[in-house]
């Protein structure tokens, strides 16, 4: 876990630990790329949460993805709701787990990303996405399911790039650390 604090002439912030964990093997000679991006676990009122299908590669995915210049981690988070979901969405103020993913080749890329994963609360589902081009290619879908029954469509997924293996893993790690906080199934 990841603890630290935060000193200003005017005030003390203490930064809560949060789980963290690492995918991937650092390799020293390489230089990596860092990326900063969000992930949500989405609830519904029903209690479902919102498990994105990435047909290309047969895998399962949360909603997010990388920050844009400038953009915070919830204007982040909200903006790719939207676009890759349609939904929108309210934020946790701070993330509940956090991975470091050490990226050798990543769809021709090598990155250090760092995911900070929140929870979030359907607000209104507007019916209306804005997927790039590379996720409608991709055949990004979404569907509300259970989260017991998303913690097994992704043990069960079987993604054949390196790149779908890191989303795989991360994901089904950030759900069991959310079904752990809850302390209950959603």
């Amino acid at each position: 876990m990841k603890v630290g604090t935060m000193t200003t002439p005017d005030f003390t912030v203490t930064i809560k630990p949060i789980p963290s964990k690492t995918i991937g093997i650092r390799d020293p000679s390489i230089t990596y790329k860092p990326r900063t991006s969000i992930r949500l676990i989405i609830f519904n009122p029903s209690h479902q949460v919102l498990l994105i299908h990435v047909s290309s590669d047969s895998y399962y995915k949360l909603p997010g993805g990388g920050l844009e210049v400038s953009e915070t981690h919830h204007e982040a988070g909200v903006r790719e709701a939207l676009e890759e979901t349609g939904c929108l969405v309210t934020i946790d103020s701070e993330p509940f787990a956090m991975t470091t993913e050490w990226r050798n080749e990543s769809r021709g890329q090598v990155q250090c990303q760092t995911s900070y994963c929140y929870r979030a609360k359907l607000v209104k589902d507007t019916g209306r996405r804005e997927l790039t081009e590379e996720e409608t290619e991709d055949g990004f879908s979404h569907e509300w399911i259970g989260l017991q029954e998303a913690r097994r469509m992704l043990e069960i997924c079987r993604p054949e790039s390196e790149f779908g293996k890191f989303v795989r893993e991360r994901e089904a790690w950030f759900l069991g650390i959310f079904e752990e906080m809850e302390g209950r199934t959603v």
